[in-house]
């Protein structure tokens, strides 16, 4: 850090000359360190970080600075000016030998949070002229002020400070500092005077200041105390804008929280180059997993969800890269515990040849969800009196038993039930106690299925419909047969005199049947029900496939 202090007076003391074999610069002594008095800055620059210049009364004399800090700034005139410099190139020439040497003064910005190192903003540009050597004068990319006096009171403040306040440097300099912040901050500030006073080396505070017109800027600043004196010197930059993105952050997730509602939601970050997963702290729980055991990597991340789950989460990330956006549902937990997620993603940077650099993305754990789409999926293709499945699920059953059963080259059978004489029994008790029949035979017609891949629907009205994969015409008898006893047995108690039954039509398809969809099976189905009934019903009749068409072995 190059810091310059200069005395203003009665008169304005000029420095912009030096002459380098140890000329008068308008009356200021330059009596440098320099063996051959050719050093006109009078500083010798060995690798210093800092460089001071003691002004007493106007004798600039040359003031060593070979550590890291600033050191005993002295000030007996009513101005104190600090600048700090980013980075300052300086040549220095010497009168004797005519050589040049050139010093690299580099200052290092501080963080303003940890792990997030922020660039200065330039509020107010100061021009910096360090004579006798140094070039052309550099251009200070952090603003500053100026401060004396453990009371708090401003002695003297830059433009750059005054015009982030709204203020000229007029209105600024004299006033107390706690004048100037927000009232919320003024005990931070008080204890940072008060470890000044202390004794403290250093002391870093950021804080909101206030502007005329109501606004706030925040202020991230540090204060260092004045050697051999009852001063202090601070110097900071504006950190407004980083707080307006941080609270932009935050408005996004409030959003994001009323948006989702109920769902618990983590943001995610991906390092493409590493590899690598950063996790919002919510992620724990949506992942359920500790605070710090959140998975790094995807293998870590593939590692954590159902067996099942974890190609696709692997493949999804492979798709993020590929196509620039992902989503892929999970499943974390077992058994009564398992939750399903949803993680998306989309790639945010690139480099220059489109490759991507960044990804962000969301996990969201869409349990509930999951439960409400399963029972409206339930409720869609299930008849609400019966509780069977529907005309809509036997439709989507039967065509994907038949695509997957002609894949196989493996039978299927269907069979068509209809409730007999169903309209005389509501005629005689009522449509109520006929909604109690139709679930009283529901049940025994599910009841008698014994395999998981069977489906048995309402097909409308009185009738009902069974998809049984795998079974041949033969079997599909016997299940037929079996139906019809399981109805025989079927009392309703508010109509026990009447003895309920069911005619059964069955049509199976083998490898090498003449048939081209699945609704010709059904066709075949209905044509048997059909002399079912004629043959006196209560009885189950298969297909039989005509002689020019015969069944095959």
């Amino acid at each position: 850090m190059t810091v310059q202090t200069a005395v203003e007076g009665s008169r304005q003391h000029d420095l912009t000359r030096a002459a380098a074999g140890g000329a008068d610069a308008t009356g200021a002594d330059a009596t440098g360190a320099d063996a051959t008095g050719a050093d006109a800055t009078g500083a010798d620059a060995t690798g210093a970080d800092a460089l001071v210049a003691d002004a007493r009364g106007g004798d600039a004399r040359g003031g060593d600075a070979r550590g890291a800090d600033t050191r005993g700034v002295t000030a007996q005139s009513s101005t104190v000016q600090i600048v700090t410099v980013q980075s300052v190139t300086a040549q220095t020439s010497n009168a004797q030998t005519s050589n040049a040497q050139s010093v690299t003064v580099q200052v290092v910005a501080p963080q303003i949070l940890p792990g997030h190192t922020l660039p200065g903003q330039v509020v107010g540009a100061t021009s910096v002229g360090v004579r006798g050597g140094f070039g052309a004068s550099q251009v200070a990319e952090v603003e500053l002020f100026s401060l004396a006096g453990h009371d708090g009171h401003l002695r003297e403040a830059n433009e750059a400070f005054a015009t982030l306040l709204g203020m000229t440097t007029g209105q600024v300099n004299g006033r107390s500092l706690l004048e100037l912040v927000h009232p919320d901050d003024i005990e931070a500030i008080v204890a940072g005077l008060a470890a000044l006073e202390a004794g403290a080396a250093e002391v870093m505070l950021e804080n909101r200041f206030m502007q005329p017109d109501g606004r706030a800027v925040y202020l991230q600043w540090v204060a260092r105390p004045v050697a051999d004196s009852d001063q202090w010197w601070a110097a900071g930059r504006n950190t407004t804008e980083f707080h307006r993105l941080l609270a932009e952050r935050l408005n996004l997730r409030a959003r994001l929280d009323l948006a989702l509602g109920q769902t618990t939601a983590a943001l995610w970050e991906f390092d493409v180059a590493k590899g690598l997963f950063t996790w919002e702290a919510q992620a724990a729980e949506v992942l359920g997993v500790a605070a710090g055991s959140l998975p790094s990597y995807p293998q870590d991340v593939a590692a954590l969800v159902h067996p099942d789950d974890a190609a696709d989460m692997l493949a999804a990330i492979d798709q993020l890269l590929s196509t620039g956006a992902t989503e892929v549902a999970l499943r974390v937990g077992v058994d009564a515990n398992r939750r399903h997620l949803s993680l998306r993603g989309r790639v945010l940077d690139c480099d220059r040849r489109g490759r991507p650099l960044r990804a962000v993305g969301l996990v969201l754990d869409v349990t509930a969800e999951k439960a409400v789409e399963e029972q409206m999926l339930r409720m869609v293709l299930s008849d609400p009196l019966t509780g069977v499945p529907n005309r809509r699920a036997f439709d989507q059953s039967l065509r994907s038993e038949w695509r997957r059963c002609t894949r196989a080259l493996e039978p299927m059978s269907v069979l068509m039930i209809d409730i007999d004489d169903f309209k005389h029994f509501n005629d005689a008790f009522g449509h109520l106690v006929g909604d109690a029949a139709l679930c009283a035979v529901a049940r025994a017609l599910a009841a008698s299925l014994n395999r998981a891949g069977d489906v048995l629907a309402r097909f409308g009205g009185e009738e009902f419909t069974v998809v049984m994969p795998g079974i041949d015409e033969h079997g599909a008898l016997v299940v037929a047969n079996r139906l019809v006893e399981a109805v025989r047995a079927v009392t309703v108690r508010q109509a026990a005199d009447w003895r309920l039954s069911v005619s059964i039509g069955a049509a199976s398809w083998r490898p090498g049947c003449e048939m081209k969809e699945s609704a010709g099976l059904l066709d075949l189905a209905d044509k048997a029900l059909y002399v079912a009934k004629a043959a006196g019903k209560d009885r189950a009749v298969g297909h039989r496939w005509p002689v020019s068409t015969p069944a095959p072995d």
